[in-house]
């Protein structure tokens, strides 16, 4: 919070200098940036905000920085404000602020870095919606680890927020009905009936396809083998099967993820509801469809969209955008905001439904798409195109998770922007060693908890935060880890905003860091050990120990990574 103070004081300076005509010209204030400057001896935080706007001001940025420093509110945090180089100011902070931070950590606890809005969304997170007729895959688990990270983030600032799966079980009939031909394909097998070659093409060949199979044997019996396969009600029964199978395993390998949705909303809900035939009759009554070619059309190019959309079929099927566009309208009836995390290959998907969201008559800045790229699987130095079960898709779970562990596989995943293609090394996530990143940031969790353990168990008791002395914290490592204590809530603040979960990777493997320097000093310079004979320099520590400890903690859970006590 400490960066967002010192900015609402530079924004309000800014305000102050403009209504004195200091900077009359100034029209809209930008948000100014902090950065920590190279040199110490340049103070705690610097913004470049004088040059930003010396040129639409037509001043020269000491002149900007010169009216920012003399309009500075009366308050306790600043010490210093100067001018250095260009028009730079630099901001040296009182010293009581790093104790304060201390106490703070200590006094919060596990909700140090959340905040209580006092304007709370009701927001959902729609992400993962595989399609019911095959496992989870590595492309769904990158998506699946954002879309639950920022589920986590919108929480931690405030609102109310629900995880939801859309399954897709209405439309795409001709491979929900393949797919449950295919079971019962190997449902016969199973029970000792020759069902001829297996090279036929609507057969799903996967493993789990004789799993599912297999629980059918064990649910059912025999009581369905001569049931007609040719029968449109056969048909339907063994989809039915293979799509209550196949979630319970999507479900199950979510869980083994570190995934659980709020809600897994059935498409097809939507088409027996009637909500599909209300909603384009609703449009129809607003004048956005029109009948061409015995198809009836959204005009969706009114809002922005690049063609209009088929809503309705010749044969009056409703086509999957009719769906989507049920589906939205639900979400934006029970959501204040929506956010759906994609693949980039939905990109085109976007204009479309917005433009059908604005056509409903909604706002569609209500809507936000997250869009992910393409992520590959490394393995000595190769890439790994084979999945154990399915041959040319490789699964999240089998794949992935069985082989690294949840918290390498999330952390893997988060660790680089959602719009950039990612490569995860298996055997950089299996390495024990400073070089795997998830391992260095649990390494510092666990190493805070040894110093504690080995407090504890030298009857050492540890200090209450409130009444321990802090101003002997005053070395180099000490002061940078305490400033990087002091960046969480802005951190959680910041990717929430702009829907950025992998800042908190980067933000604990930054914090770990620092720790670990502050620790590895220690060990070669005596002064610098937390278990010093000096009880109040010992005890001090032992809060910016536990302090860590805390910071990390709470940044990993909300990554939905452990924080190992001992490694």
């Amino acid at each position: 919070m400490v960066k967002q103070q010192l900015t609402d004081l530079i924004f309000n300076a800014l305000e102050s200098a403009r209504d004195s005509g200091a900077i009359a010209n100034l029209v809209e204030i930008p948000t100014p940036t902090l950065e920590a400057p190279r040199s110490r001896e340049h103070g705690d935080y610097s913004t470049n905000i004088a040059m930003v706007l010396a040129k639409p001001l037509g001043l020269s940025p000491r002149l900007v920085a010169d009216a920012v420093i003399k309009h500075l509110p009366s308050q306790k945090l600043i010490e210093k404000a100067e001018v250095a180089g260009p028009g730079f100011i630099n901001f040296t902070l009182n010293p009581n602020w790093l104790q304060d931070l201390l106490r703070r950590v200590a006094e919060e606890g596990d909700s140090y870095g959340t905040f209580k809005s006092s304007a709370p969304q009701q927001i959902q997170v729609e992400f993962v919606s595989a399609n019911p007729n095959g496992p989870i895959t590595v492309a769904h688990g990158r998506g699946g680890a954002i879309g639950d990270v920022l589920a986590s983030l919108l929480t931690a600032v405030g609102h109310n927020v629900e995880r939801e799966f859309y399954v897709n079980d209405a439309l795409n009939s001709t491979q929900m009905n393949n797919f449950g031909r295919s079971v019962h394909f190997r449902y016969m097998q199973l029970l000792g009936h020759d069902m001829g070659s297996d090279d036929l093409d609507w057969l799903y060949r996967g493993d789990y396809v004789t799993d599912i199979a297999k629980k059918a044997v064990t649910q059912i019996g025999s009581s369905y083998e001569k049931l007609d396969i040719a029968d449109p009600a056969t048909i339907q029964k063994f989809r039915d099967i293979a799509q209550e199978g196949m979630q319970q395993e999507q479900i199950d390998d979510l869980k083994a993820f570190g995934i659980v949705f709020d809600k897994w909303f059935s498409e097809s809900t939507l088409h027996e509801s009637g909500a599909v035939e209300r909603d384009i009759q609703h449009l129809t009554d607003r004048g956005f469809t029109y009948k061409l070619d015995g198809a009836l059309w959204l005009k969706s190019t009114l809002f922005g969209d690049d063609k209009d959309r088929v809503l309705l079929r010749a044969d009056g099927s409703p086509t999957y955008i009719a769906g989507d566009v049920a589906y939205h309208k639900a979400k934006l009836d029970r959501y204040d905001r929506v956010i759906d995390v994609w693949g980039a290959d939905h990109g085109g998907y976007i204009a479309r439904t917005k433009a059908a969201v604005a056509a409903n008559g909604y706002d569609p800045e209500r809507v936000y798409v997250l869009l992910f790229q393409l992520v590959r699987i490394m393995k000595n130095g190769e890439l790994v195109r084979s999945s154990k079960r399915r041959g040319n898709v490789l699964e999240l779970r089998a794949d992935l998770v069985d082989e690294i562990g949840k918290d390498a596989a999330r952390f893997f995943f988060l660790s680089r922007s959602s719009d950039t293609p990612l490569d995860i090394d298996m055997d950089l996530a299996r390495e024990q060693s400073s070089k795997n990143p998830v391992y260095y940031v649990q390494y510092a969790h666990a190493r805070c908890c040894t110093v504690i353990e080995k407090a504890l168990a030298a009857d050492i008791t540890i200090p209450v935060a409130a009444t321990t002395d802090l101003t002997v914290l005053t070395t180099e490592q000490e002061v940078d880890l305490i400033k990087k204590l002091g960046d969480w809530p802005d951190e959680v603040r910041y990717a929430a905003d702009s829907y950025a979960p992998h800042r908190l990777t980067h933000y604990v493997r930054d914090l770990a860091g620092v720790f670990h320097t502050f620790y590895d000093a220690g060990n070669n310079e005596p002064a610098l050990r937390v278990l010093v004979e000096d009880s109040s320099l010992r005890d001090a520590r032992l809060v910016l120990i536990s302090s860590v400890q805390q910071v990390l903690k709470n940044a990993l859970g909300i990554l939905g990574v452990s924080a190992p006590v001992r490694m």
